[in-house]
Parts: C-alpha cells; structure tokens; sequence
C-alpha cells in the first residue's frame, strides 16, 4: 500500500534530517503524533536568513520581477504539466544559483479533485525531492500543501507551484565560508516559521471527524499547536493562517457560507481576540480526500531572546527613599 510505502521512507528519512549543511541554519518539522509522510509540516529558520519566492508553471517560472520561458510547448494533460513544472523549476534554480536543497515550502494547486491527480503529483515530487547523493543520504523534501481547484484562471494552465527559496547568502554556514564573520548574536533575533499540510489524520493516519469539519478544524489547529511547539514557536507567534477547506454533503458544513462562519468560530476561540493573525479561508478540494475537509497553512515569527528578556526598570532618581 502507498501509505506503507510513505511511512517505512518518512523514518528512514527521519534519520538523516539533521545531517548537512542545511540543517545547521534550517530546521524541518515532523512531530512524531502526526503521519511520517515524505515531507515536513513546518521548517524554521533564524529571522536572519531570508527567503525567496518563485511561481512555476509548465510555461516559465516567475521571480523577483523577471522570470524564464519554457521553449517546449505547453502538455496538456496534468501528468504532462507537472513534470514541466519541476523541469523549469530547476532552470529557475539554476539561474538564482541555487539548487533544491534550499526549498523550504512549497503549494501545489492544480485543476481537479480526484484523490489519483494527488497521488500523481505526489509521486512527481517524491521522485524529484528524494535523491540519494555520494554519501547515500536522503534530502528530506521541504513543507508542502496540495490544493485542488475548479481553475487556475488560464484555462491552458493545469499547475502552478508556488516555491518559498532559502536564499543561500543569509545563511551563517555560506557567509562563514565566504570569509566573512557571522555576529555573535545570530539567530538569537527570534525564527520564522513555515508551516503547511496541516490536517485532522494523526501518526496512524485515521481522521478524527469524518463527518464534522468542526472537529477536524479544532484537531488541525491543535496539529497546528503541535508543530509550532516543536519549531519554538506558539499560536501568539502566527502572523498569518490560511485554512483550505471543503464542504461535504452529510457533514455540519454542507454550503461554503456555514462552513467560513463554523471555521471563524474556531478561529476566534484558538487565538482569541488580542492575538488574531490574518486569515484567509478558500473552498478547495483538501488533498481531494474524501475523508479530510480542512488544510491549515500558516506563518509565524517568534520573538528573539533579547526580546523575551525582561527589561531592567529604570532608576527614578527624584524617588524619596522610605525609612
């Protein structure tokens, strides 16, 4: 069975995911409560290392206001698209000189809502991501959500993938090697974390609420909880949260407008009235499961040490010493 398959390489992955340069600026997020899939559900980095952002698609890449055009005419079946995309994403790689090892996340949408077109795609980026190098060790690939949609707005266009880069520069290990010295107080500055493919399934891959998105939605936020604290963050840390969410006949949220005002609700509970990041709620085809009906995205950043210090009171010279 595929979930087998993905549970016996997720810990065998598990292994190496502190191993190489990578990890020394960057730290991958897969809490042992949650499925071994082959991919994290949050990576953390200090503030200090900065990111990228490319959009790909079988026709080019875009990034930081120019892009590249593919040559090849455009597939037009999904399966077709989607290994396009990976091939621009390597020339878009190449020209921002960098390389896979330093993607951090990454959202797949695509045109369709069958469970096959996600088993298909997944197969794609395992085969891309998990490359064994000289030393016979796995790159664990990076945080990842897949989205099902009615339409990517081009009718032409099947895929996109939407790919968060590690610029290379910022990270301490680079500027060591380039002669160049890291600040002591490096990384003490607080983290940002990525977070992504959050849902309701739990390590044994069951899904508590088949049939309510009110449970799945409090379980996914608790996934959520989870994986920040593993990452050194908490739910106060969230900046920005979205949640992908589909309808299904029989469950407390048939219609989209019950389902926004349900996952509001929980929204508002989870993070209270002080802290409440940026949401943003989209009706899509969650992994395009019959079984899951929530998708948590997220993006937090924690404060730094000197920050959460507690700061000396000043001394009030005009106060009257007591006897």
């Amino acid at each position: 069975m595929r979930f087998a398959r993905i549970a016996v390489l997720g810990v065998a992955l598990l292994a190496v995911l502190a191993t190489g340069a990578f990890a020394q600026a960057v730290q991958y997020i897969i809490p042992e409560e949650l499925p071994s899939l082959p991919y994290s559900y949050g990576v953390a980095f200090p503030v200090e290392v900065k990111t990228k952002e490319v959009l790909v698609t079988a026709a080019g890449s875009k990034f930081g206001g120019t892009g590249i055009t593919a040559t090849a005419p455009v597939a037009k079946d999904l399966t077709g698209q989607m290994s396009q995309v990976l091939v621009n994403l390597d020339m878009a790689l190449k020209e921002l000189r960098t390389t896979k090892n330093d993607i951090a996340k990454l959202n797949v949408a695509f045109v369709g809502n069958t469970f096959d077109q996600v088993e298909m795609l997944s197969d794609h980026l395992e085969n891309y991501f998990l490359v064994r190098n000289a030393s016979k060790e796995v790159k664990f690939p990076p945080v990842r959500s897949l989205i099902g949609k009615d339409s990517l707005g081009d009718p032409n266009k099947l895929v996109d993938m939407k790919v968060v880069l590690i610029d290379p520069k910022t990270k301490p290990e680079v500027i060591q090697s380039q002669g160049v010295e890291v600040p002591e107080d490096f990384g003490t500055h607080g983290k940002s974390i990525l977070v992504g493919g959050i849902t309701a399934m739990n390590k044994s891959y069951m899904v508590k609420g088949l049939n309510s998105m009110r449970t799945q939605m409090q379980t996914s936020l608790k996934n959520l909880d989870l994986v920040l604290s593993k990452a050194g963050g908490t739910r106060d840390d969230v900046k920005f949260i979205n949640v992908f969410y589909t309808p299904k006949p029989g469950s407390d949220a048939e219609e989209p407008q019950q389902a926004e005002q349900l996952l509001n609700d929980e929204l508002k509970k989870f993070f209270g009235a002080t802290n409440a990041p940026t949401v943003t709620l989209q009706a899509d085809a969650v992994n395009c499961s019959a079984y899951l009906s929530v998708l948590i995205d997220a993006q937090a950043t924690t404060q730094g040490e000197k920050a959460k210090a507690p700061k000396a009171e000043p001394e009030n010279k005009d106060k009257k010493k007591t006897l």
